[in-house]
């Protein structure tokens, strides 16, 4: 299931136009999918384009999080075998401030699953959507 708008180098596209509220939504969606695309490849780099420099999120652990904690390269074998954002439902304030919330399902290589509930809100800043905050939370199945 994942679909991304890309570019050579496999990462989500950012609209051309910022304000194209469909495209805009088409993108976010699409890094949403690569966010949780790198619990299985332990590849950071596409989050490098769309998480803000001051980025603070609070993980599914609780654990306060920043930009270098969401872009260091992990080593060794990932303990998933998949992870699918299963939908998004996007909210706009204005025209620079969107906050998407999503439900994704994570398998690990024992076949437990890790659903996740979660909250990221993006800014549109010089021109780029950026996400600047997020909370993710361990779903009930």
């Amino acid at each position: 299931m994942l679909i991304l708008t890309a570019n050579g180098s496999g990462a989500a596209t950012p609209p051309a136009n910022p304000h194209d509220k469909a495209k805009v939504e088409a993108y976010m969606r699409a890094c949403e999918d690569e966010w949780a695309a790198m619990e299985v490849t332990l590849d950071s780099t596409p989050a490098r384009s769309f998480v803000a420099p001051d980025y603070r999120g609070v993980s599914s652990r609780g654990k306060v999080v920043g930009f270098s904690d969401v872009t260091a390269q992990e080593n060794g074998p990932s303990a998933f075998v998949s992870d699918k954002v299963d939908y998004t439902n996007f909210r706009w304030y204005g025209d620079d401030l969107v906050v998407v919330q999503g439900h994704e399902t994570g398998i690990l290589k024992d076949q437990t699953r890790r659903p996740l509930i979660w909250i990221d809100v993006w800014m549109l800043r010089d021109g780029k959507w950026q996400i600047i905050a997020s909370q993710d939370s361990v779903a009930a199945e």
